[in-house]
């Protein structure tokens, strides 16, 4: 019994996210312009730290953090992190943009609710970034929790 549990669970968890990850494409339904993104790898992955909204307040404060906005531009404009710069994910030259990041830097990265800087998270770990944190519950744990925005 246990051991067919085991061996079940990363099935289940990989099978959960892929339900979790196509339902936050943020408006765009053309696979061929999603980043691709091992989903199996991502479960695990050191890189990247899932944090409440407290901890990435302290992370978005700390020097030489650059925080990043994957939603789209116009969710942007409405509202978002002072100083946070736009990688709009469901752009087909997201991997592109986030490419051109140092791949050493420090970055804190935030959409709507959390699906969307998933995948945005696992593809920047995929290129070989090595210090993400990533806000679980996205802008509205962030505003939830009394956190200030801005807009414009």
């Amino acid at each position: 019994g246990r051991r067919n549990l085991r061996s079940s669970a990363p099935i289940a968890v990989v099978g959960a996210l892929v339900l979790v990850l196509t339902g936050c494409g943020g408006g765009n339904t053309n696979d061929a312009e999603s980043p691709s993104v091992d989903v199996a790898t991502s479960v695990t992955s050191p890189v990247v730290r899932v944090v409440s909204a407290v901890e990435f307040a302290a992370v978005v404060d700390e020097p030489d953090v650059t925080v990043i906005d994957v939603r789209t531009p116009e969710e942007f404009a409405i509202s978002r992190l002072e100083d946070a710069e736009l990688f709009d994910i469901a752009s087909p030259d997201f991997i592109e943009m986030i490419s051109t990041l140092n791949t050493s830097g420090r970055y804190a990265v935030y959409c709507r609710s959390g699906n969307r800087s998933a995948v945005a998270t696992a593809a920047m770990r995929d290129l070989g970034f090595t210090d993400v944190v990533e806000l679980g519950g996205g802008i509205l744990e962030w505003e939830s929790a009394g956190y200030a925005t801005v807009s414009g």
